[in-house]
């Protein structure tokens, strides 16, 4: 009974500080909304998990921003390590691929109007990663994608964390290459 009327209590405070939270995330995250809304579930998580400790705690609204502000910092953490390992994956980079790509006409002249789209810039990312084989693609998305802990894709393919470590840093060489190959060959 004393846990279900924690777990009230903080269904509550979660609920009455939904917006300010959300706004904390969106500023800190520089506008970035789906960001935001991640790290904000995250919270909530950490939240529900941690019931009994936060049902008890003197600040339960202070816990919650300095936990939004961890998780937010473990998200920046996260996008500057994949930037680094991954550069040409950038957004701005693909997009200024993109419109390299987009802006020639059938002449072979550049057409200055050209703006590619959010699909083209998808297409030339998927075409990218679909080059590569199922099993390195899907390690490739779970890592640096959907931010599976080396841990525990180590556990799903059954191998240690510093092969995982080992095979992703063969995996981004070949995306890297495979991009320059691309660019330069200005499909």
């Amino acid at each position: 009974m004393a846990a279900e009327n924690d777990q009230n209590r903080i269904d509550g405070i979660l609920e009455s500080n939904y917006k300010r939270l959300y706004a904390y995330c969106l500023a800190k995250l520089k506008g970035d909304g789906q960001a935001a809304s991640d790290c904000l579930f995250d919270v909530f998580e950490a939240a529900r998990s941690h019931a009994d400790i936060l049902a008890d705690h003197p600040e339960p609204v202070g816990w919650l921003f300095v936990t939004a502000k961890n998780i937010i910092k473990n998200h920046i953490r996260k996008q500057q390590m994949y930037k680094k390992r991954f550069p040409l994956f950038e957004p701005e980079k693909i997009q200024l691929a993109a419109e390299r790509l987009s802006s020639r006409t059938l002449e072979g002249q550049p057409d200055m109007e050209a703006e590619p789209s959010d699909e083209e810039i998808l297409k030339i990312r998927e075409e990218l990663l679909n080059s590569l084989p199922q099993q390195e693609r899907e390690l490739f998305t779970a890592r640096f994608e959907e931010h599976v802990p080396l841990s525990e894709l180590a556990e799903r393919y059954g191998i240690s964390k510093e092969a995982i470590g080992m095979r992703l840093s063969r995996i981004s060489a070949k995306l890297r290459e495979k991009a320059r190959i691309y660019f330069q060959n200005d499909r």
